[in-house]
């Protein structure tokens, strides 16, 4: 069976997500207040979690990936990197919930993320500002 979720990540990503009802899993009005004050974007992907596959649904238009160009509809993302330091590998998306993926896709603008995207047969790495 196939548990469908989606959410998106944007940098007006400030709204209550409602795809969520059905699963338990909400993002609470206290969450979008404290990311209006710190700042908290994303990188403006449309994300689907289809069992442990994460696919990227939708490019939102002048989002930092859409400004950047190289992530496409149908890209895969496999695995996450909030941190961009030295020794701090990329976390695997197949065990995480979406809200986890989501919670480190997002960060305080101007800062960058890294993002494990497969497409077809490559793998390819990408790092975005948040």
């Amino acid at each position: 069976m196939k548990q469908i979720l989606g959410v998106i990540v944007t940098l007006a990503a400030l709204f209550a997500i409602n795809a969520f009802a059905n699963h338990g899993e909400y993002l609470t009005n206290d969450s979008s207040r404290l990311e209006m004050q710190q700042q908290i974007v994303g990188v403006g992907i449309v994300l689907e979690k289809i069992d442990s596959i994460l696919l990227i649904k939708d490019v939102v238009k002048d989002g930092s990936a859409y400004r950047d160009g190289r992530i496409q509809q149908g890209d895969l993302v496999v695995a996450v990197n909030e941190t961009l330091q030295p020794g701090d590998g990329y976390i695997s998306t197949a065990n995480m919930t979406l809200v986890d993926v989501v919670s480190i896709i997002r960060g305080k603008i101007g800062t960058r993320v890294g993002l494990l995207i497969e497409r077809g047969d490559q793998t390819l790495s990408f790092i975005l500002k948040r």
